[in-house]
């Protein structure tokens, strides 16, 4: 399977397996459990024992997944094979299907598929129309199918759009700022202390962080926030011990940030975000992660308060600072502008 097929098995929530019995004749089951395992196309078998007895006697199969939104896909075609829990493979695939699927879709057969072809599925218009594109068919689909909970409004054009990410590429600057501003402040043991085993160190919250924001942000607008190289319960493990390690990995968390951003235009912002399958509007995805991120910086911030205790610098208005903060503020002529811009120009300087 090549990367463009995994991309479309990850990106997919429902496939359809067909199969046909020892005369012949076809049947076709949707499948909503399934992944990638190991070179194989594996999907849990839930309600499917026609598929079962199908295979048993004619193991050749075809598999489809097609982005309704997008209305591209790939079919593939091979051979399969029926898992039992006390075969030496099952356990492994099952598990991984089971955090797919979750409790609500208890199992006890795997439908194993050997890959031996694939091509790709393109809806005739991309054909006939050599002027459709993705963007184009997505708003397209989104009309047809009513899907109005990410169907922007017809209003949120284009400079709306710019607006939007403009605002967004501040905000986690930002945010950015606050970290970088406290980790100057504190003094290497600082950065690791912990004030019970039961806490996370500021350590502990970038390599989160980090780990999060590489996730969710590399190829933002293709694959699925989620990356199954992941390791999310090891990312509040004590793995960076230096003040060095815990800054590189903040930068690169960051640079792929700005990166993932710097990828949406007016063009693609209609594009559906998946994150553990579940579609985000861009909109809805980046304010997801602004959400996440502040919270875990304000963290940062707090802990590092609390090591300097009253040799705190602020890093926004100074305490006691308000009313001169206010007068300036007030003091200048009214006008567009963005609240971040008093605090990150006063960086630059």
């Amino acid at each position: 399977m090549t990367k463009e097929v995994l991309q479309a098995i990850e990106k997919s929530v429902l496939c359809w397996l067909a199969t046909a019995d020892a005369e012949g004749m076809p049947n076709v089951s949707p499948k909503e459990v399934f992944c990638a395992h190991k070179g194989y196309l594996a999907i849990a078998q839930i309600a499917s024992p026609g598929s079962v007895r199908n295979i048993r006697v004619n193991p050749l199969v075809s598999v489809s997944f097609i982005d309704v939104f997008v209305q591209k896909g790939y079919k593939l075609k091979g051979r399969a094979s029926i898992l039992q829990p006390e075969d030496g493979e099952y356990e492994p695939v099952a598990r991984k299907l089971r955090e797919i699927g979750g409790p609500g879709y208890p199992f006890r057969q795997v439908i194993q598929v050997e890959v031996t072809e694939s091509e790709p599925i393109i809806a005739p218009s991309y054909r006939f129309f050599p002027e459709t594109s993705e963007a184009g068919q997505v708003q397209t689909a989104l009309k047809t199918y009513r899907v109005r909970d990410l169907l922007p409004p017809e209003e949120f054009s284009a400079p709306m759009a710019q607006e939007f990410m403009e605002s967004a590429r501040k905000l986690f600057r930002y945010y950015k700022s606050l970290g970088d501003g406290t980790f100057a402040q504190l003094k290497d043991a600082d950065l690791f202390h912990k004030a019970s085993e039961h806490e996370n160190s500021i350590a502990n919250i970038v390599y989160h962080l980090s780990g999060n924001m590489l996730s969710r942000w590399t190829d933002f607008l293709t694959t699925d926030g989620e990356k199954e190289s992941r390791n999310r319960d090891r990312e509040f493990e004590d793995v960076l011990l230096t003040r060095a390690a815990l800054l590189a990995a903040w930068e690169e968390g960051w640079e792929c940030v700005f990166t993932g951003l710097n990828q949406v235009t007016p063009a693609n912002f209609h594009t559906v975000v998946y994150i553990r399958n579940q579609g985000h509007s861009v909109l809805e995805a980046v304010q997801r992660q602004l959400a996440h991120y502040a919270s875990h910086v304000g963290q940062i911030v707090v802990l590092g308060k609390q090591a300097r205790g009253g040799a705190w610098k602020s890093l926004s208005i100074p305490k006691g600072g308000s009313k001169a903060f206010n007068q300036k503020a007030f003091g200048k002529e009214k006008g567009r502008g963005h609240f971040t811009d008093d605090f990150l120009n006063k960086e630059k300087e």
